[in-house]
C-alpha cells in the first residue's frame, strides 16, 4: 500500500511540474500542440496510476511477467575428425542451442470442497539448433518438451500429469537430451541410450518420504510431429528407487504396436542414440546381407517394437558417479521372422571431480565411457546410426564408442570440455569389400564450451 501511495504521489508532482512548464508564455502557433501534449500526459498518468498496483516495486516488472522463468543452454565447439566420418573434418560448429520458458498458471483448483489440482503450469522448449542443424533441416523440429502440467491431482503426491510433447521416460539417458544437455559431462552422446520426444500424456509421482517413484506415458509412438503412423498408442513405464544415499536404480519398459502400413514405412518414436527402429532395408540403397547372402528389403510395416532396460547410478561420494545401463529392444516385422531383430544396448560411464584428488583440482573433472548397440550376431545385421545408413545400411552387427573427457568448470553456468572418442563398427558376414572398408574405425577429437543459464 505504501509503495502504491508513493508512486501515485510521484506521478502527481510530475504532472504539476509539467503543467507549470507548459503554462509559460509561448508563441500562439504552439499553443494547440501544447494543449494536446498536456491531454496525452494526463491520460498517461491516469493509466500508470491505475496499473501501479500490479507492478512489483522491487523489480519494476508487472506481476504477470514475473511468473515466467526463462532458461536455456548452448554448446559451441570444434571437432577434428577423419575424412570418412559423419561428423565432418576440422570444423567449428554450434552444436546445440535450446531455450526453455516456464510459467505458473494457477494453484488450488477446487470443485466445491474438493481440491482438484494443487498447481498448474506450462513449459516450452525451443530447439533452435540440434546436432548442428537448424530450421527446416532440424531432424526433430523446433519444439522439444512442450506441455501443460498439473501437479497434485486430488491433492496426491503420487499423481501428477503432463499433456503435450515430452521426452519418453526410458532409463536415465533421456534426462540428458533436454534441460540437461548444456550440463552433461561429455561432448558426445551415448551410443544406444533410449530417448526421444512424442505427443501424449505423461504421468509421474512419488512421495517426499518415499524412496521410490514412477513415470509412465501414453503417446502416439511416431517420430513425426503431431503424426501417428501407429495403429495403437505407445506405452512406457519407468519405476525407480533410491535404496541408499549412494544408489539409484531404475527399470523401464516400452510397448508399441503396429508401426507404418503395408504401403509406407513408419518410424517409431523410440530413438536409441541416433538409431530409430525402421522396417528392415528402408531409407538406403546399400544391399542387405543376412546369413552371409544378399537379401531383399523387408515389409514396410512393423508389427511391434518393445524395450526392456535397467539402469544403475552409483555415487560412492560427492565427487564420483558411475552409470551402468543395459537394455533389449525387439523389432518385429510383419513379414517373415527372418526380418525380426533383437537389438541390445549397454552403457558404462565413470566421472570424477578434481576435488576428489586434490583441492587445487576443484574446478576440473575427468571421465571415461564405453557404450554400444547392435544385434551382436554375425549373421543378422541392423543399423546403428541414421548417419551411417548411406554407407553401411543394415549390415552392422554392432557399433561401440569409447570416450575420454576432461572438463573445466569456468563458473556455475559455463564448462570447457575436451573429448577423444573412438567409434568401432563391426559388420555381418558376407558383405562386399566396399561395405567392409566403409566400416573402418573412426577417431574424433572435440573441444566444446557448454553454457546453461
Amino acid at each position: 500500500m505504501k509503495s502504491k501511495l508513493a508512486l501515485t504521489f510521484t506521478f502527481r508532482w510530475f504532472a504539476l511540474a509539467t503543467l507549470a512548464i507548459a503554462c509559460l508564455p509561448q508563441p500562439l502557433g504552439a499553443q494547440a500542440e501544447t494543449d494536446q501534449r498536456i491531454e496525452r500526459l494526463e491520460e498517461r498518468i491516469l493509466t500508470l496510476e491505475a496499473g501501479s498496483g500490479n507492478t512489483n516495486s522491487t523489480t519494476g516488472l508487472p506481476e504477470w511477467l514475473e511468473q515466467f522463468r526463462i532458461s536455456g543452454s548452448a554448446n559451441i565447439g570444434f571437432i577434428d575428425a577423419e575424412t570418412d566420418s559423419f561428423e565432418g573434418e576440422r570444423s567449428f560448429n554450434v552444436k546445440d542451442v535450446r531455450l526453455f520458458i516456464d510459467t505458473s498458471l494457477g494453484s488450488d483448483v477446487q470443485l466445491g470442497e474438493t481440491l482438484i489440482v494443487r498447481d498448474f503450469g506450462f513449459s516450452l522448449e525451443l530447439n533452435a539448433v540440434r546436432r548442428s542443424t537448424f530450421g527446416p533441416d532440424l531432424p526433430s523440429g523446433l519444439l522439444g518438451e512442450t506441455y501443460l502440467e498439473a501437479r497434485g491431482i486430488l491433492d496426491s503426491d503420487w499423481l501428477h500429469l503432463q499433456a503435450g510433447r515430452f521426452q519418453l521416460p526410458l532409463g536415465e539417458s533421456y534426462l540428458r537430451y533436454s534441460r540437461g544437455y548444456g550440463e552433461k559431462a561429455f561432448i558426445s552422446n551415448t551410443v544406444g541410450g533410449p530417448w526421444y520426444w512424442d505427443e501424449g500424456v505423461r504421468f509421474f509421482g512419488n512421495a517426499a518420504a518415499a524412496d521410490w517413484g514412477y513415470v509412465a506415458s501414453i503417446s502416439d509412438g511416431s517420430t513425426s510431429f503431431n503424426g501417428n503412423t501407429n495403429q495403437e498408442p505407445q506405452y512406457t513405464l519407468k519405476v525407480y528407487a533410491d535404496p541408499a544415499d549412494w544408489l539409484h536404480v531404475s527399470a523401464t519398459g516400452l510397448l508399441a504396436n503396429e508401426v507404418g502400413s503395408t504401403s509406407s514405412g513408419g518410424r517409431s518414436a523410440l530413438w536409441l542414440g541416433e538409431m530409430i527402429p525402421f522396417s528392415f532395408g528402408s531409407l538406403t540403397s546399400v544391399p542387405n546381407f543376412d546369413g552371409g547372402s544378399a537379401v531383399a528389403d523387408g515389409p514396410n510395416q512393423l508389427d511391434g517394437v518393445s524395450l526392456f532396460g535397467a539402469d544403475i547410478v552409483m555415487r560412492p561420494d560427492a565427487f564420483q558417479q558411475i552409470w551402468l545401463a543395459y537394455g533389449v529392444v525387439e523389432i518385429d516385422s510383419s513379414g517373415s521372422r527372418s526380418f525380426d531383430r533383437r537389438v541390445t544396448y549397454w552403457i558404462a560411464e565413470y566421472v570424477i571431480q578434481g576435488e576428489r584428488i586434490s583441492p587445487s583440482f576443484t574446478p576440473f573433472y575427468a571421465g571415461v565411457r564405453a557404450s554400444g548397440i547392435g544385434t551382436y550376431h554375425d549373421e543378422e545385421g541392423y543399423f546403428s546410426d541414421v548417419r551411417l545408413l548411406g554407407s553401411l545400411g543394415y549390415n552392422l552387427s554392432s557399433t561401440e564408442a569409447y570416450s575420454a573427457v576432461v572438463g573445466w568448470h569456468l563458473g556455475e553456468q559455463v564448462a570447457l570440455r575436451a573429448e577423444y572418442t573412438v567409434y568401432q563398427n563391426n559388420v555381418v558376414s558376407g558383405v562386399t569389400p566396399a561395405i567392409r572398408h566403409a566400416a573402418n574405425d573412426t577417431d574424433y577429437f572435440s573441444i566444446e564450451l557448454g553454457i546453461s543459464f
